[in-house]
């Protein structure tokens, strides 16, 4: 049976022959194996072995020992993927593919509680045993490229031919030329039960951007990393490249996740005021100054690369700036709707986020924000970029790393091994970034130096 409501269960399985079980890593990708259906038939079945290897390498899939995955295993043994059936869905891009996400057991038969999922599930649960009820959406931005990956890869990633040429951002016939393909990702994420609420070409040439509906936050972070793997699969197959890095063109617009969170108490909405619908109620201040007020601290689970803050550098709608307002995209935290349908849109996190990560901290941060009664300061009026007196986000992951590492908010809300374990892998990142020499370093210094 799928999270969506979409009945799927082990006796409807004739369609297909292969399932993918997958966990989510560090980075947000699906990590796992392709398996015959018919070995889900077997009542021996009840989980994967797999090696710890998947959730301590980084990026790159370099083995980093000095990642400090808290495991009863030693010697690089085996993790288990547990089936979370509620997940089991049809596979976007291959008809006769299912795909269910798993629950993280070390070798021990305990919940790996520091795996993305594990963290997500142990802040939902948390919250709703103290009678919070959260809702989330994501809407996410990427670049498609005329040319697959692998031709992009082998001549270095130069020469890359967007998929528009011309500024496109809402204009409905220069985005038609790529219609054939992202209403082919449209149909097939609503067949796979991940409802799309609407798609778009963005500003920058060859971005586009897919938003989702909202609904609970674990099944928003499940729908989110199956929707990534399928389209990078669809693109593939159809001959395109496809990144969402969060500023993978240097002199082009960024590519962000923005996240739009709902809070209910008693099933009933909290954020807006109840004699001025279109403003935020005490609660939804307080909402507010709990996320900005964590903003630095949480940064590593927000922007997890080296590249995630180059997009916060410029005024593009980054994210960057520490304040919100009303429907404002200058600032990091804008909120919008009325009534009921009032909703706090986080705008720092950029495309290449974990999403489960991401969640964590707005949830976390925010019931924090209300729990202390966290006052955000007046709203951003006019154009945040005009003022300069205004807190800018962190420049770097480096200095994200000392920020997470040294925060009693995020050890006490996340579990102190967590925050050893995420810590340890952006060190990882930092560290590759620090020993690598880029085109740009040689073609400036290699005369002048």
């Amino acid at each position: 049976m799928s999270d969506d409501g979409n009945q799927l269960n082990l006796t409807d399985l004739d369609a297909y022959s292969t399932v993918i079980l997958a966990s989510v890593d560090a980075q947000g990708q699906l990590f796992g194996r392709r398996i015959p259906v018919e070995r889900l038939r077997t009542q021996s079945f009840r989980a994967m072995t797999i090696c710890t290897v998947a959730l301590t390498w980084d990026a790159a899939q370099e083995l980093n020992s000095d990642v400090r995955l808290p495991t009863s295993s030693a010697g690089l043994g085996d993790l288990l993927l547990e089936p979370d059936w509620r997940t089991l869905r049809p596979y976007p891009g291959s008809p006769d593919t299912l795909v269910c996400l798993c629950d993280v057991y070390d070798a021990g038969a305990s919940r790996l509680r520091v795996d993305p999922r594990g963290v997500l599930t142990g802040s939902v649960e948390k919250a709703e045993k103290a009678g919070w009820v959260l809702k989330a959406a994501t809407e996410l931005e990427f670049y498609l490229f005329e040319a697959s990956v692998r031709d992009l890869r082998q001549r270095r990633f130069l020469d890359m031919v967007p998929t528009t040429l011309v500024r496109s951002d809402y204009n409905i016939v220069r985005q038609a030329v790529q219609e054939p393909f992202i209403g082919a990702v449209r149909r097939e994420m609503e067949r796979c039960g991940i409802p799309i609420y609407a798609c778009q070409a963005e500003h920058g040439l060859g971005q586009w951007e897919v938003n989702f509906c909202h609904t609970d936050p674990l099944v928003m972070a499940d729908q989110h990393v199956i929707y990534k793997a399928g389209i990078k699969e669809m693109a593939a197959e159809a001959g395109l490249g496809i990144t969402f890095m969060a500023r993978p063109i240097g002199n082009d617009t960024g590519s962000s996740c923005h996240v739009h969170f709902s809070v209910y108490r008693d099933e009933v909405p909290v954020l807006a005021d109840a004699e001025s619908p279109g403003e935020l109620s005490d609660d939804g201040l307080a909402f507010v100054g709990g996320v900005l007020a964590h903003l630095d601290e949480l940064a590593v689970l927000y922007a997890p690369a080296v590249n995630s803050y180059k997009r916060h550098l410029t005024q593009d709608f980054g994210g960057g700036i520490k304040a919100w307002g009303y429907d404002n995209r200058t600032v990091a935290l804008r909120i919008v709707g009325v009534g009921a349908g009032l909703n706090v849109e986080v705008r720092y996190p950029g495309a290449d986020v974990n999403p489960h990560l991401a969640l964590t901290a707005i949830l976390e941060s925010g019931l924090d924000g209300i729990a202390r009664h966290l006052d955000p300061g007046p709203p951003m009026v006019g154009t945040a970029y005009r003022r300069p007196d205004l807190p800018q986000t962190l420049p770097s992951l480096d200095t994200a790393i000392s920020r997470f590492e040294e925060s009693e908010f995020a050890a006490r809300v996340l579990g102190p091994a967590a925050v050893t374990y995420y810590a340890d892998l952006a060190k990882a990142e930092w560290a590759a970034y620090m020993r690598s020499v880029t085109d740009w370093e040689v073609s400036r210094g290699f005369e002048s130096s």
